[in-house]
């Protein structure tokens, strides 16, 4: 049972001065992903706070590899 409705979009926002946040959208994402239903529902990732950059701990070549 997934805890995410249907939708149009799905947009999961992460801080990238909070690495947290990045590795718990990664989770969400997978299980969005794995609903055969919402297997192409567009999904979007946003990265916030990205003028934040003394306090960046989600670099770009972290995210990179995902």
């Amino acid at each position: 049972m997934s805890l995410y409705g249907p939708a149009d979009a799905y947009i999961v926002i992460y801080n990238v001065s909070d690495r947290d946040t990045f590795d718990d959208a990664v989770d969400i994402m997978y299980e969005i992903r794995q609903d055969p239903d919402k297997q192409n529902t567009p999904l979007i990732l946003v990265a916030n706070k990205t003028d934040m950059v003394r306090n960046r701990t989600v670099t770009k070549q972290g995210k990179d590899g995902f």
